[in-house]
């Protein structure tokens, strides 16, 4: 946040699209440096706070990675509509019960929905997902949403 000029206490809010270490190991950390609040969807909220194990490799990620909980975490409500800047919460679970996108304008952030490479879209790998076939339903949701940018987790923006 140094690097790019922004003071943690201009920070509001912390948008989670799934419940995965790298993604939420430093939540508690953030928290108390932005008194931001933390928001994460229903499904993932109790992995987070570690009061349900994750499933396959990841509970042994989760084992080795292990970070502070967050005090509080809010649940997104449950219309899609933040009111946070116009971010809309598109619920696509698959990689995780909880997983979700966040639409803000023309921006989709897809979280681990499926990530790039070479400049293509590809899925996640299957022993990385909750659910494949529930993962499959929510790729073709998507589709349905109009943006100009996807921004994974992991791999570079696409136009």
């Amino acid at each position: 946040m140094k690097t790019i000029g922004v003071k943690p206490d201009k920070i509001q809010h912390i948008l989670i699209t799934h419940h995965d270490v790298d993604n939420v190991g430093s939540l508690a950390f953030m928290q108390k440096e932005t008194g931001a609040k933390i928001w994460a969807s229903a499904g993932d909220i109790p992995y987070i706070y570690q009061d349900i194990s994750r499933p396959g490799i990841k509970r042994l990620i989760s084992f080795i990675m292990r970070g502070e909980k967050p005090d509080k975490i809010n649940t997104y409500p449950e219309d899609g509509k933040l009111g946070v800047d116009g971010v809309q919460v598109i619920p696509t679970p698959g990689h995780t019960p909880g997983h979700l996108c966040l639409l803000y304008k023309d921006v989709l952030l897809a979280g681990d929905l499926f990530r790039t490479s070479h400049g293509e879209i590809t899925p996640t790998k299957s022993f990385m997902n909750w659910d494949d076939e529930v993962l499959r339903s929510s790729l073709e949701l998507i589709q349905d949403c109009e943006f100009s940018w996807v921004c994974p987790a992991h791999g570079k923006p696409l136009k």
